[in-house]
């Protein structure tokens, strides 16, 4: 299994809970009218759900959890 995520930088981090949808829908939309890639793919957003779930799941159990 891979280490653990240790520390986390605020690099291409969307802002608070407040502005963070609203930012995200921006660029979306800005990717769209300029034709360009989103920086998020649909794999990240794949990840995030896992992510959730396995804390979830680890929560639950108290036990660590692995995802790929």
């Amino acid at each position: 299994p891979e280490a653990p995520v240790r520390t986390w930088t605020r690099q291409n981090d969307w802002g608070t809970n407040d502005d963070a949808f609203p930012n995200e829908h921006q660029h979306l939309y800005e990717c769209i009218r300029h034709g360009t890639s989103p920086i998020c793919q649909a794999g990240d957003g794949l990840q995030a759900v896992q992510l959730a779930e396995a804390i979830l799941q680890s929560s639950q159990s108290g036990q660590p959890v692995f995802f790929r």
